[in-house]
């Protein structure tokens, strides 16, 4: 079975439980999860994503293609 298809298996089984204590069991499952994925990131790691977010905010972003032509142009010699 593929990792879809176990989840997918999952989701219909979590559909039919009636009991609060195995829905619990999830959520500290999701929560736990969360919390390593937090633990692994630097604070330097952090403080990165939580600059690009606010300038995602204050939509001050650049494209694909902007930020392609803007190193070209510093460094030519990587683009030869």
């Amino acid at each position: 079975m593929s990792i879809e298809e176990e989840k997918l298996d999952l989701i219909k089984w979590l559909l039919e439980v009636d009991d609060d204590q195995v829905i619990k069991q999830f959520r500290t499952l999701q929560k736990s999860n969360e919390e390593v994925v937090v633990k692994d990131t630097s604070k330097e790691e952090r403080a990165a994503i939580d600059q690009g977010l606010k300038s995602l905010e204050e939509e001050k972003s650049m494209t694909n293609d902007e930020v392609k032509r803007l190193t070209a142009e510093k460094y030519p010699h990587v683009f030869q």
